[in-house]
């Protein structure tokens, strides 16, 4: 399928969506940015993330990309979660020896769609906390040939179908919220490469530093935010050959700051690692990233 036709069918449904969504929210929008939403739906909820990410690395190596994510309440339990990539930019150093060029791989990447089933729930005055597991299913719509300067792995799209399995925990108060994610992720073939699966582990924690008083009517409310992030993955292969500069742990740590009205929120948070390690040379290791995300919810009488 064309990026024009894809950008027809995606985008501009989305950039519909934003605009009624901003017009018509009346729940606060509050919770993880790094990792896909743990946080808890209401039948006829929809949650919209829009994000902007970059990630510094070194070897002349980056990732710029936008990120948008919907969040709906089917029913009660279950939770329908569409992940969509419109824009993945990698820049890398191509070439051997002398022949080193920048080169660059932008285009439309891939999709990944989830569904969440809440398990257990315990609501008290103030607070509530779920256990919901979910499965996800990657599609192929990116562009994984733009290039052939770069690898496939640093092409916008995979080229692979993908299965995510996962555990999520989730806690809401008024001052203190958390998140916790735990999961695995592998890849099928495809034309003889295929990524390595991976265990991934995601923690967020957001603390209300203002306003104090809460006994008034608030209008608006400033978060700490602290996130982290832990992934475990195989090397690449290429038919049986082990693809280097892939595989390892790779363990992030995500301050940052979230302020949020009864209709939106927007959240700053900076990516920095704490733990690299590879399991075959030539690996590009990360310096750091950035991540900027819009999220609007609001509520409809479509639901069962």
């Amino acid at each position: 399928m064309s990026s024009a036709l894809f950008r027809d069918t995606l985008v501009q449904p989305f950039a519909a969506l934003f605009f009624t969504a901003f017009f018509f929210s009346a729940v606060p929008a509050h919770a993880q940015v790094t990792f896909p939403s743990a946080a808890p739906v209401s039948a006829g909820t929809f949650s919209t993330r829009f994000q902007f990410g970059y990630a510094g690395q070194t070897l002349g190596k980056s990732r710029t990309y936008d990120e948008e994510v919907i969040l709906y309440g089917l029913t009660p339990d279950l939770a329908l979660i569409l992940e969509t990539y419109p824009y993945v930019s990698v820049e890398s150093l191509a070439g051997r020896g002398t022949d080193v060029r920048e080169a660059e791989a932008a285009g439309l990447g891939d999709m990944m769609i989830d569904v969440r089933e809440t398990l257990y729930e315990w609501d008290t005055l103030g607070a509530t906390f779920r256990v919901a597991p979910y499965v996800g299913l990657g599609l192929p719509t990116g562009m994984d040939d733009v290039t052939p300067l770069l690898s496939r792995r640093n092409q916008p799209g995979s080229g692979e179908w993908v299965m995510r399995d996962a555990l999520t925990l989730d806690y809401e108060s008024l001052r203190w919220s958390g998140q916790a994610l735990v999961g695995f992720q592998d890849a099928t073939r495809s034309a003889g490469y295929r990524q390595g699966s991976a265990l991934l582990a995601d923690a967020a924690l957001r603390v209300l530093l203002w306003p104090a008083d809460l006994d008034r009517d608030v209008h608006s409310e400033l978060f700490g935010v602290l996130e982290t992030n832990y992934s475990l993955q195989a090397v690449d292969r290429l038919g049986t050959e082990t693809l280097p500069g892939s595989g390892g742990q790779v363990w992030l740590i995500d301050p940052g700051l979230n302020y949020g009205t009864a209709r939106w929120s927007f959240s700053v948070v900076g990516l920095f690692p704490l733990l690299q390690q590879y399991r075959s040379p030539g690996a590009s290791t990360y310096d750091y990233g950035i991540l900027a995300a819009l999220r609007v919810n609001f509520y409809t009488s479509v639901h069962f």
